[in-house]
């Protein structure tokens, strides 16, 4: 793997080479920037499922389209982090990246947010299952 990268991002390195040097002795640099993404993807993880002191719940207002965290967790279990647009075919789309929770039932037609009415789709996908015929997730 080749990488092109600013000074900052060497000093960087280097830094966490100095702070690792009793856990990663030998300073690799595939073993550091592992680490580091393992801690990265942990933090981001909490954060989107709503991870750690547990708050007080309010409640979502009737024209609120804000989607409760608990339903974002149960949605992303469900779908494993991908898109759930699936084409004429049965073809499921494979994207990972630039997902938003979609509400199945329109949210103007007075649907709320639940696990059992909501998907993962990127914009694009979301943009063409405007005109299939939503269906509610039976798992």
């Amino acid at each position: 793997m080749e990488l092109t990268a600013r000074a900052a991002f060497r000093e960087k390195l280097e830094q966490a080479q100095a702070l690792l040097s009793h856990k990663v002795p030998s300073g690799d640099l595939a073993t550091l920037l592992e680490l580091g993404l393992d801690l990265l993807i942990a933090e981001e993880t909490k954060r989107r499922s709503g991870a750690g002191k547990p708050r007080k719940r309010r409640e979502t207002k009737p024209d609120s389209r804000h989607v409760p965290v608990n339903v974002q967790r149960a949605v992303r279990e469900r779908d494993g982090d991908q898109c759930t647009f699936t084409d004429a075919e049965g073809r499921r789309c494979s994207e990972k990246r630039f997902l938003t929770i979609e509400h199945i039932e329109p949210f103007a037609k007075g649907w709320l947010a639940s696990w059992r009415s909501a998907m993962k789709y990127t914009a694009a996908t979301a943009v063409m299952t405007v005109r299939i015929e939503p269906k509610l997730v039976d798992a």
